[in-house]
């Protein structure tokens, strides 16, 4: 359920400028950020991506997933358009995608075992870009039950990633959450 408490660009502007001057590490940015679209949303698990390279060579590095009732975890996964074509290519194209319940998604059929592993059950994911290139995704997972995310929550899910969009843009044209230091 979207609770959107407190107002989620109220919050990620000023911690992107901390970061813009030091005041805050990348790493407890990303860990702010992905806790607040956690806890705005009200899901189980909220992850930052960031995208490389182009085309078929496009990957996603997961940067941070805030889980509820766990650690932060600084990421690490890799997910390869060669490996996920349908569903970069739906995601790239619409801005948004929506699994209900991610067992009857054909594009998310290789994530099986992680899902299994996880107790991910649903799952909503928008992209962002940055002067026309697309730039990062922004994940909300629900584990143990299946969700059916309604259209508010999808608007809602695309208005933060573009405030990210918009705060991380201020950041300057070489910032990239970090994905080049990230293991491919």
């Amino acid at each position: 359920m979207l609770t959107r408490r407190p107002d989620f660009a109220t919050v990620c502007r000023p911690m992107a400028a901390q970061l813009a001057s030091g005041a805050l590490t990348l790493p407890a940015f990303r860990e702010a950020l992905c806790t607040l679209l956690r806890d705005s949303f009200g899901v189980s698990r909220a992850s930052l991506w960031g995208f490389a390279g182009e085309g078929d060579t496009r990957s996603l590095h997961c940067v941070g997933l805030a889980s509820a009732g766990a650690a932060f975890h600084a990421g690490g996964a890799v997910l390869h358009a060669s490996e996920f074509g349908l569903y970069f290519e739906q995601l790239l194209s619409r801005g948004v995608y929506v699994a209900h319940d991610v067992t009857q998604e054909p594009a998310l059929a290789g994530l099986a075992t992680y899902f299994a592993r996880t107790g991910v059950r649903s799952l909503l994911d928008t992209s962002f870009q940055i002067n026309g290139r697309p730039f990062g995704v922004v994940c909300l997972e629900e584990t143990g039950r299946v969700r059916t995310w309604t259209a508010p929550e999808a608007a809602a899910l695309r208005q933060a990633a573009s405030t990210i969009s918009l705060s991380v843009a201020r950041l300057g044209p070489t910032f990239d959450f970090g994905v080049a230091s990230e293991p491919a």
